[in-house]
């Protein structure tokens, strides 16, 4: 797994400040437009040009291929079960 450091963002729901991002599935480093999902809450973001995120529209969720959203239903079970442990 490749860690890229990014601009400082903030996830759009919960407000987690982070400032790199990782491919979960590859070594993919992140590009504008792609979906990525915030590691506290599991919001879905798209990154931008210069590497901040924004939220996904319900549009471009729409539009997401079924593998991509099957991993992203994988990601978020896994923030989701990590989360509970910490509580």
């Amino acid at each position: 797994m490749t860690e890229t450091v990014t601009r400082p963002s903030s996830c759009p729901q919960c407000g987690h400040k982070f400032n790199r991002a990782a491919g979960a599935f590859s070594d993919h480093v992140p590009q504008e437009g792609d979906i990525s999902l915030c590691i506290r809450c599991g919001c879905a973001m798209i990154f931008r040009a210069d590497l901040t995120v924004r939220a996904a529209t319900e549009a471009e969720l729409d539009a997401l291929p079924a593998e991509v959203k099957d991993q992203m239903v994988r990601l978020y079970q896994a923030i989701c079960a990590v989360r509970s442990k910490m509580n």
